[in-house]
């Protein structure tokens, strides 16, 4: 079985009152893990680890992470905009659409 590569993605946090306590409290997530946090998505205020992150795998993501195009918070929220994208490909039909 492949195993696949691990991605690590670090972008914008909010509504941080001490930058340097954060920073410190993720540098210790980090040395807590069996990776070293090589697994670690830290951005958008979603902390996670060891996760597959489909999202930072689609080539579209990718250009959007990789380009110029984007500011440093659309890329933070990337994972949010891959998610909408995501329910929109796989809601349902709505029920008077049905019958």
């Amino acid at each position: 079985m492949n195993r696949l590569t691990p991605l690590y993605m670090q972008g914008a946090t909010f509504n941080v009152v001490d930058p340097a306590k954060f920073a410190q409290a993720i540098q210790l997530l980090k040395e807590s893990l069996f990776d070293g946090g090589g697994t670690l998505f830290c951005s958008d205020n979603l902390i996670t680890w060891n996760k597959n992150y489909s999202f930072l795998r689609d080539q579209f993501f990718i250009d959007i992470i990789q380009g110029n195009e984007a500011t440093f918070v659309d890329k933070s929220i990337v994972w949010r905009t891959y998610m909408y994208f995501f329910t929109l490909r796989i809601t349902p039909p709505k029920p008077r659409e049905i019958f």
